[in-house]
């Protein structure tokens, strides 16, 4: 076996990586709760400003909306059941394979309260190139729409409102 591969390197050199069962790296053996633990990969995240330890705040501040990962769904919900990361993204990973195989097969899939998820399709038409002005024509092609339900939308609409009373000054 070489030298490198040997338990005589410290921790942090040049050691033998690890083989990691997790299909995020790190995220089975190496837990972002621990504070002072080192990190085998290098962090990535949606938006520079915002660092892993953030994950869990949905508002920023002076911006209107967040954008959350599957990461971060992922260590929020292990984080609020006790579930382990790797139990919880099975499940996510689950639930989004049965709803794409559902709109796939052209079906629906309604989650009470939050809302429902369905093919639709548009037909052919013209537009219109906006540099140009010329006439384009658009084929018929199939979308996935989201129509929010009557909870979300009131949830929403109270956040938002609780947002714009806090930037206000008086």
């Amino acid at each position: 076996m070489p030298a490198l591969w040997s338990k005589a390197v410290p921790a942090g050199g040049l050691g033998r990586p690890r083989k990691l069962d997790s299909p995020w790296r790190g995220l089975g053996t190496i837990r972002a709760s621990v504070p002072g633990r080192r990190r085998a990969f290098p962090v990535k995240t949606a938006d520079p400003r915002r660092s892993r330890k953030d994950a869990g705040q949905f508002q920023r501040e002076g911006a209107p909306s967040v954008t959350i990962t599957k990461r971060e769904l992922v260590m929020l919900v292990a984080s609020k059941t006790g579930m382990t990361q790797s139990d919880v993204f099975r499940i996510v990973e689950s639930a989004f394979d049965t709803l794409t195989q559902t709109l796939v097969r052209g079906g629906r899939w309604e989650l009470r309260d939050f809302g429902v998820f369905e093919v639709k399709r548009r037909a052919a038409r013209v537009g219109r190139n906006p540099r140009t002005g010329e006439q384009v024509p658009v084929s018929r092609r199939t979308v996935v729409s989201f129509k929010p339900g009557k909870m979300m939308k009131e949830k929403v609409a109270a956040g938002a409102r609780g947002a714009e009373g806090d930037t206000q000054t008086t």
